[in-house]
């Protein structure tokens, strides 16, 4: 076991994780480089996907060939032309974009335990455990690509695809399944799993014990050993009781989707951009309009980011909204922040993420919120260009 201070995590691991074919094209940043250019290196790297595949490489490549990288990756997200909304507000005093509070560096996953434990995944696969002022940091795995910590159980997937389970000290390691996808476990013994082959699967224990829920799966929500949210490659949500023999339509023409149990509220966002929330047996009410991303707290609480950047906390909706951050970034894929949904699994590094910025230069590549010490408030915490966690309050 390794034991390290959590800020220490070294930035250079963030070039060393890209792998040879970003040093070829990029080479490494000379002393000439000034620290504008290294981090818009580092922020074309993180925004540009799977830099193995072929589309990752040229979206890259783009980001470093125009003058304006950041203007570039606006296009990439289809937002550079979004109108401001609402420009003149501002978040209110003591809280949101000026607030932050410096937690760890290097950092590519994380999670929070409870409100002084946090799970950081770092750029070059080492998956560590300290405490949220960054102290008593302790090497828990390696070659990893995405984890979560539930009921007292650590569950981390490699590189390879191999799902594993063991305590949260990262002992006991035992293996769950293999060609993973993705996964969410329930309890220490009850996880679902979707495969690469996109076939959905409920597990006892690993895969020698397994049945299959659906099939031509996008996306999942499991609430319970029974009950589980699918959506299809479709854009069809299904409510489904055990199996796909069993179900009911939700919606249609959905690209993300968060299920609130407490409240039995249901969060849609369909293919032109609206968010719709849904409780139970009432009628379906629209919660905002040129939705980039969003993330739910409860059934009436949600941050919602627009196609424009801004960051918003509405307890309600859009007329309740109070401005978090602004300059938000969502890059490629799903319209969910990540850590947007209890017990939601991780996404790995190709999927993804929500990207905010303070200046012309920073983003944070991933938010999402915590509880925090205070009793009842939350800390929507981010991840900077440089890899640095940071954690912002998240309500005045």
């Amino acid at each position: 076991m390794t034991k390290r201070h959590l800020p220490g995590l070294p930035r250079t691991l963030m070039s060393l994780s890209a792998g040879f074919a970003v040093m070829t094209t990029m080479g490494l940043a000379s002393g000439a480089d000034d620290a504008r250019v290294r981090q818009l290196r580092l922020l074309c790297m993180q925004l540009s996907g799977d830099l193995t595949d072929p589309g990752g490489m040229a979206a890259f490549n783009r980001c470093m060939s125009t003058g304006d990288p950041l203007g570039e990756i606006r296009r990439d997200n289809n937002i550079a032309e979004a109108p401001a909304d609402r420009p003149n507000a501002a978040p209110p005093g003591g809280f949101g974009r000026n607030s932050r509070v410096h937690v760890a560096n290097g950092t590519e996953r994380f999670q929070t335990a409870d409100a002084s434990l946090v799970y950081v995944l770092d750029q070059a696969g080492k998956l560590w455990r300290g405490t949220m002022d960054g102290k008593d940091g302790r090497l828990l795995d390696q070659n990893v690509s995405a984890f979560q910590v539930s009921d007292g159980r650590l569950f981390a997937q490699g590189v390879d695809g191999t799902l594993w389970r063991a305590k949260t000290d990262g002992s006991e390691r035992t293996r769950i399944d293999q060609t993973v996808e993705a996964f969410q476990p329930v309890n220490a013994g009850l996880i679902y799993v979707l495969g690469t082959d996109h076939i959905l699967w409920r597990e006892t224990g690993d895969a020698g014990k397994r049945a299959e829920v659906d099939r031509t799966v996008k996306d999942f929500q499991a609430i319970d050993g029974n009950l589980v949210f699918v959506l299809g490659a479709d854009g069809t949500l299904w409510r489904e009781a055990g199996t796909a023999k069993s179900r009911t339509l939700a919606a249609g023409q959905v690209t993300t989707f968060q299920y609130v149990p407490n409240g039995d509220t249901i969060y849609v966002q369909t293919a032109d951009t609206l968010l719709w929330r849904k409780s139970a047996n009432e009628k379906a009410e629209l919660v905002d309009q040129s939705v980039a991303a969003f993330q739910a707290v409860d059934s009436h609480l949600v941050f919602v980011l627009g196609k424009d950047g801004r960051l918003w906390r509405e307890p309600g909706g859009r007329d309740q909204a109070v401005l978090v951050d602004r300059d938000v970034l969502v890059n490629r894929g799903q319209g969910r922040i990540p850590g947007g949904r209890p017990g939601a699994r991780l996404p790995t590094r190709q999927r993804s993420s929500a990207l905010g910025r303070d200046d012309a230069a920073g983003a944070m590549t991933e938010g999402a919120l915590v509880p925090s010490s205070r009793s009842g408030s939350l800390t929507f915490v981010s991840i900077q260009p440089d890899g640095a966690l940071d954690g912002i309050p998240s309500g005045p």
